[in-house]
């Protein structure tokens, strides 16, 4: 798998529009995205060994599908707040690069889902009619990798997914961002997170409602 080589995460781009507002004196919120990903594994170590062999240079890419993101929080000061969030569903299974690199049968499929848990610090700046955040993130982050297949039973093409392997790895991340918030209950963030797992680049398009 992937995961067996030592390698970074570098950067996870977060935009953000959010809906709804927090209860109980905003100390307890709930938080749903749907994040449309876009992914880069760094094979820059491989491509060295092809230049030297004459061969062209490759790289692993996935644009995935808008996915559901669940984010529960607990804001512990005005300015501190703890959050679980829980993102699913990465895919390389359609760049040819990842079975060609990575040694894969061409009839399995990658995943990787990510949970995670932030400490984050915000800072608020009233702006104009809305409200300028600037905000911290930094936490730990349990990333889980499958390998499986898929494949149609029959002529009616039922379809039967094997799973056939999974690894699970813990690492750490970091990230600073902002939010302007239309209202209390409508407002855009952007932020930007480095993650010291595999040398991959993650961005992403959020929807994010909050209640």
């Amino acid at each position: 798998m992937i995961s067996s080589r030592k390698a970074r995460i570098h950067a996870m781009l977060f935009v953000a529009l959010s809906f709804g507002g927090v209860a109980k004196a905003e100390q307890f919120y709930v938080g749903f995205s749907y994040l449309a990903n876009y992914a880069e594994i760094d094979v820059q170590h491989i491509n060295q060994q092809r230049v030297e062999e004459n061969l062209e240079p490759v790289s692993i890419r996935s644009h995935g599908a808008a996915r559901p993101v669940m984010t529960f929080g607990y804001q512990v000061l005005p300015q501190v707040g703890l959050q679980v969030s829980y993102a699913h569903d990465i895919r390389f299974s359609n760049d040819p690069n990842c079975f060609l690199i990575c040694g894969l049968d061409p009839d399995l499929s990658y995943e990787m889902n990510v949970k995670q848990v932030d400490l984050s610090a915000r800072f608020e700046q009233p702006f104009g009619r809305g409200r300028w955040y600037g905000f911290a993130i930094a936490g730990a982050s349990l990333i889980e990798e499958r390998l499986y297949s898929e494949q149609f039973a029959d002529a009616q093409q039922t379809l039967i997914i094997s799973s056939t392997e999974k690894q699970k790895e813990s690492t750490w991340h970091a990230g600073i961002g902002i939010e302007w918030r239309f209202s209390k209950l409508v407002g855009l963030q952007l932020s930007h997170q480095y993650t010291d797992f595999h040398d991959l680049r993650l961005s992403a398009l959020t929807w994010k409602a909050r209640f």
